[in-house]
């Protein structure tokens, strides 16, 4: 493939990163609540850990699919399945169907994730995997800081399901860009994903290990505030769902657009990644251990504070990718799936982890925060013996 081709698609690639980020993030931070009101707290916990393990074990099984049916044709498959589930939320308040269509929403962002970064990655060059990965962040986080404001209006004219059939809708350009650009690519020569094996190479390889743990924790970062802060604050505060969809967090999330290709740009450059994943992990961390603290219903000091932990995630989240892409290719898909589903873990492992700790303290969510907060702290010792790339 000519270098000519490898930058159009690499291009094409970022430009569906975009659409795929609003299919994702508009209902993201309503998802939480949405459930709550139709199932409880309890019930929607359950359900986030069992969508995510299910999207865990499809993930693992993706690329014996993908090398008998081809990358585009797999995508295809998963990106409609996407569409009927998300825009099933939208049609109907059945719980079985709002539980169902949650979790094939849940398995096609997490599949189709996976997906994209194979594709950024395997028509990135080599000497631009900072800045590339900088640049594809930026872009996804853009789409996830409109996707709130979108979703914020949306809800307050139209109502919660009417942000889910949008949703859904960002799904067909995908579809027609695909078709178009990506039917007829050879695939990059995958390895066969074998856990055994992948957890083995993983434990081999100690600088691999950390980020993964990293990004892990990074993750587990993004679960406890994607589904127990709003929560937290309607509960707690007079802050309503639509100020914190559609006021609250477009603010809270400018860094991710802001920052990511600077970053980038200096550990390419001028720095390497530990010293700033491990700062972003100090921010992330003491953040989370003061929001059960704020005690305000103040929502511009609200916005501050959590635009104030998207600048420590921001960083993390840059160092992760640029780290880890810099140590795998794209053929290497096994740890690829397996970077990329650190995000599904978490949604695992956070939801497992604040049913128990609200067993055990009434209820009381301000836990959940406090004990992520102490753990993220007590890995720093860890991730520390990671060894820089400068």
């Amino acid at each position: 493939m000519s270098a000519e081709i490898k930058k159009k698609l690499l291009i094409v690639s970022l430009a569906i990163s975009i659409l795929y980020s609003l299919f994702y993030a508009m209902p993201l931070y309503m998802n939480s609540t949405f459930l709550e009101s139709i199932w409880g707290r309890e019930i929607t916990s359950i359900i986030y850990t069992a969508s995510a393990l299910i999207s865990l074990f499809l993930s693992f099984k993706m690329v014996k699919y993908i090398k008998k049916i081809h990358t585009y044709n797999f995508a295809r498959i998963i990106l409609i399945f996407g569409f009927i589930s998300t825009i099933s939320m939208g049609l109907t308040n059945n719980p079985f169907v709002v539980a169902f269509g949650f979790l094939g929403y849940f398995i096609t962002q997490t599949l189709f994730w996976s997906i994209i970064n194979i594709l950024v990655e395997e028509f990135t060059a080599e000497d631009r995997e900072g800045e590339i990965k900088g640049i594809f962040l930026t872009l996804v986080n853009a789409g996830i800081l409109i996707s709130p404001l979108i979703a914020g209006q949306v809800m307050s004219v139209l109502g919660y399901q009417y942000v889910y059939i949008l949703s859904a809708l960002m799904l067909i350009p995908i579809l027609i860009v695909m078709k178009h650009y990506y039917h007829h690519i050879e695939d990059p020569k995958y390895t066969n994903l074998d856990i055994r094996k992948t957890i083995k190479e993983i434990r081999a390889n100690k600088n691999i290990s950390l980020v993964l743990l990293s990004t892990f924790i990074l993750n587990t970062f993004y679960a406890v505030m994607t589904i127990y802060a709003p929560l937290y604050l309607i509960a707690n505060t007079n802050i309503s769902i639509d100020q914190y969809v559609g006021v609250i967090m477009p603010f809270a999330l400018i860094p991710f657009v802001l920052l990511p290709y600077q970053l980038g740009y200096l550990a390419d450059k001028k720095y390497g990644e530990k010293e700033m994943m491990i700062s972003g992990i100090v921010i992330i961390a003491l953040t989370s251990l003061l929001f059960p603290f704020l005690n305000t219903n103040n929502i511009f000091f609200i916005s501050l504070f959590l635009l104030i932990s998207r600048v420590g995630a921001t960083m993390l989240e840059t160092m992760n990718y640029t780290y880890f892409y810099r140590k795998v290719s794209a053929e290497k898909v096994s740890l690829v799936v397996m970077f990329s589903n650190m995000s599904t873990m978490s949604y695992v492992a956070a939801p497992l982890l604040a049913s128990i700790i609200l067993q055990f303290s009434d209820g009381r969510t301000m836990y959940i925060f406090i004990t992520f907060a102490i753990l993220a702290l007590l890995s720093l010792n860890t991730i520390s013996r990671l060894k820089d790339t400068r």
